[in-house]
């Protein structure tokens, strides 16, 4: 069962379904922002979402994909062939979780969840280098929707928020102190550039000398040069006084654990400790790094000492209305868990709610601990709803999702009904958006129709599995009408349908022909039509609709009804029919929405007799429209694409005339680079390498070289990228001329010489094409920056620089004969 619980004026608010999964339960589905159409059953949820996985996975590569894979490629510095398996993971990632969706019947667990980006994290380990996947794990954890557009999908807590709702809605984010606070990257920003004029140590010196009467700014500066000198002592002095200054603590956002992680990945245990005392903002995210300090605390103060340490933390970290624990609270029920305490503790909180029955973060903490236990060791949750007593309409309606998505549906209806019979306060308003689900933000006017419609939708959903038709019907009937009895401009049609076809009635069905003598000129009024006879599996009434649509003036829901009518056409697999549908629209549409429909234009490829070739007209002309855009990535990843495509031997030399032909001068840079990339990599595959007998190789090379050398400032891939990925060819194939010249140019650049991952990971590559000295100046650059990222010492000493790496470190060791990280050094060099 699919219900959209959408309201008001033709503007779409956000939905909630609730739908029968295979074992006859009802659970929620948050996010209404698909395009609509069924295909093959599955289990209810696919029955009454047919192509849900589908239609939502093409949405969410057409809205998402892109843009947050140039997200990524900026925050961990892809390659372009780490770029191209990237897209392929991030897709995967989102048919995973969708298939988890789908099989929660409209709810993903946050198990379900965890496993789904376990198994990302692990392609990404796979194709990544470790300094990129780091990278990587710290964009998918830590980005929010501005920096990573798939965040919705990766955290549960995720929200969108329009500025009017930041601005009129008390949400962390409209705070005007929260505005002003900046990040530890900002705070640090200038300090690379400080130490290229500058000696570390002597700097780290100088900033000891004058830390007791510092400045917050200079505290800032000063823990960050120790961390980057390597010196653990002055780490730990740092931190008390920073604590001492209010001006930090209020205005300063500090990425919490990810700058602990930099001392636990160094052993630097007392000052993680320190730290996480001083500045406890947000909890650990790395469970191994966080376990090898608690059992260092065990081995210091006892284990009784660790947990009231873990406990306390826990507790000042809110469970709001989350109903799993995370941070703090999921380590220290991890840790109860290990010590088989977690079962006393549960009950423990059962007890307490008993006594504070209205105590709504008490529930939701009862309710995450609860979920950490094994599944036949969890207590029933029935009680609550005989004993909770919430005051609060929002509150009231979690509860009911949670009972719902936990197949308890007599709990469910219950709190629904105490949602539905509270008013909707300040308090509803101010904390919606932060527990919705949905992809968008709401303004506070927007909440309460849209938190009424959502609980009667849930109360439709449970009623309707329950065989309760009249009362389904009830429900349906308000949501898809107006007070005055007239047709709602949206609704759950789909779902009216479905009950409708099960109860005999056609209450809604009657107001939905009534309503063609007024809105027959309306797409939304065709499209809600066509759902509803969906709904009621009547397939010809369905396609007259979308059909009836199809006639009008195109509008701002036109997109959708040649969407949904292409994937009726392809479940009933008149596969010419959508053929010709996708093709008409894509002579329609302007350049932005042009790919979208080549996507599904191509994907029938093969499918009833339609083929769509690497030499298909409209796809070349929608490139050509590109090219005077900059040809950005989108266009990019079509030409790698078609180049595949056109991969056979017979169909390569004309591939190559036309693409050649595509990118005569004057073209865009990225368009040269990658025509470059294409021709370089098919003389490898076709092992014309060595004698390069036609010139395709140093052709392509050619190419990316000029292309490189008038990269434009804000093109994607970024500059840096394109020279990494030019360096490391040149150096594969051997031109080490050039791969050296090249990087002294790089070097002459603040991006590349202020860069100590950078630094290290070109060290290693010139060193192992023998380019010694040069190694031995970038690693030496990199210290200059930064002595505690030793990732890739190991690798250049294996390339043989041994002595003179320790030559390096022991004249360091004369400045500072105790520093961590040169000690550390001269121990690993010592074992070469």
């Amino acid at each position: 069962m699919r219900l959209y619980l959408l309201f008001g004026g033709g503007v779409v608010l956000g939905a909630i379904i609730w739908s029968p999964d295979n074992r006859g339960s009802v659970v929620t589905w948050p996010n209404a922002d698909e395009a609509r159409v069924p295909a093959e059953p599955d289990n209810a949820f696919s029955h009454a979402n047919p192509g849900y996985q589908k239609r939502a996975g093409t949405f969410y590569e057409k809205e998402y994909l892109t843009k947050a894979l140039g997200q990524l490629a900026n925050a961990a510095q892809l390659t372009d062939e780490q770029k191209t398996a990237a897209r392929k993971i991030l897709r995967v990632f989102i048919d995973d979780w969708l298939a988890s969706y789908v099989r929660g019947g409209g709810h993903i667990s946050q198990e379900d969840l965890s496993h789904c980006l376990a198994r990302m994290d692990k392609r990404f380990q796979a194709v990544l280098q470790s300094a990129s996947h780091k990278a990587y794990l710290i964009w998918r954890k830590e980005a929010s929707g501005t920096d990573n557009a798939l965040a919705f999908l990766m955290s549960p807590r995720f929200v969108v928020y329009s500025k009017e709702a930041m601005a009129s809605t008390s949400v962390p984010w409209s705070d005007p102190g929260y505005q002003k606070r900046v990040k530890w990257g900002d705070l640090t920003a200038n300090v690379p550039q400080e130490l290229a004029k500058r000696d570390l140590l002597d700097w780290s010196d100088e900033l000891t000398r004058g830390l007791d009467t510092a400045d917050a700014e200079r505290l800032v500066v000063s823990l960050e040069v120790f961390l980057r000198a390597g010196q653990p002592e002055r780490v730990a002095k740092a931190i008390p006084l920073m604590a001492k200054e209010k001006d930090l603590t209020a205005r300063y956002h500090y990425s919490t654990y990810f700058l602990a992680e930099r001392m636990l990945k160094c052993g630097w245990h007392e000052q993680a400790r320190l730290w996480f005392d001083a500045f406890s903002a947000n909890g650990p995210y790395n469970g191994n790094a966080m376990n090898r300090l608690l059992e260092w605390m065990d081995r210091k103060e006892g284990k009784p000492a660790t947990e009231a340490w873990l406990r306390e933390k826990a507790r000042r970290e809110p469970s709001g209305i989350r109903t799993v624990a995370e941070g703090w609270q999921r380590l220290y029920l991890e840790r109860l868990a290990a010590e088989s305490k977690l079962g006393a503790y549960v009950a423990g909180l059962r007890r307490e709610i008993v006594k504070r029955p209205t105590d709504v973060e008490l529930v939701f903490t009862y309710l995450g601990a609860r979920t950490m236990l094994a599944e036949a060791e969890r207590p029933a949750t029935t009680w609550l709803a005989d004993t909770v007593h919430f005051e609060r309409a929002l509150d009231n309606f979690c509860m009911a999702r949670w009972f719902a998505s936990n197949r308890n549906l007599g709990a469910a209806v219950a709190f629904y009904e105490r949602s539905l019979d509270c008013p909707v306060t300040d308090y509803d308003r101010a904390r919606f958006n932060s527990v919705s689900m949905c992809s968008r933000g709401f303004l506070p006017e927007e909440v309460e129709p849209t938190l009424r419609q959502w609980a009667k939708g849930g109360l439709a959903g449970i009623f309707f599995h329950e065989k309760k038709l009249k009362r389904a019907q009830k429900l349906v009937e308000e949501l898809t009408g107006k007070k005055d009895g007239t047709l709602a401009d949206l609704g759950p049609f789909l779902f009216a349908g479905m009950v409708q076809a099960a109860s005999g009635q056609r209450v809604v069905e009657g107001r939905i022909k009534q309503a063609e003598k007024t809105d027959k000129d309306s797409i939304q009024y065709w499209l809600n039509r066509a759902e509803y006879y969906l709904g009621r599996k009547e397939e010809k009434q369905a396609e007259h609709a979308y059909q009836a649509a199809l006639k009008l003036p195109p509008d701002s829901r036109w997109h959708d009804v040649v969407g949904d009518y292409g994937q009726f056409l392809q479940r009933h697999k008149r596969y010419k029919d959508a053929e010709r549908l996708y093709r008409d629209e894509i002579g329609r549409v302007r350049i932005d929405n042009t790919e979208f429909w080549l996507h599904r234009l191509v994907s029938l490829d093969g499918q009833g007799g339609v083929r769509v070739l690497w030499d298909e007209p409209l796809v070349w002309a929608w490139l050509e429209e590109l090219k005077n855009v900059g040809f950005p990535p989108t266009g990019q990843m079509w030409l790698r694409d078609l180049s595949r495509k056109a991969e056979k031997a017979k169909d390569w030399p004309a591939f190559e005339k036309k693409v050649r032909q595509f990118a005569a001068a004057p073209s865009p840079a990225p368009l040269e680079y990658y025509l470059g990339r294409i021709l370089h990599d098919r003389a490898l595959l076709d092992g014309r390498a060595l004698s390069d007998k036609d010139g395709q190789l140093d052709e392509g090379l050619r190419m990316m070289k000029v292309a490189h050398a008038r990269w434009p400032k804000d093109a994607f891939p970024r500059a840096d990228e394109v020279a990494n990925e030019l360096f490391r060819i040149l150096m594969q194939q051997g031109d080490r001329k050039a791969g050296e010249t090249l990087v002294e140019t790089l070097l002459e650049q603040s991006q590349y010489s202020l860069n100590p991952n950078w630094l290290g990971n070109a060290a290693v590559v010139v060193a192992q094409h023998g380019a010694t000295d040069l190694a031995m100046r970038l690693w030496k650059r990199k210290t200059a920056l930064d002595l505690i990222g030793q990732e890739d010492l190991e690798s250049l000493a294996s390339a043989g620089l041994t002595a003179r790496l320790r030559r390096h470190y022991t004249a360091l060791a004369k400045k500072d004969p105790e520093n961590w990280a040169i000690k550390t050094a001269l121990e690993t060099l010592k074992a070469k």
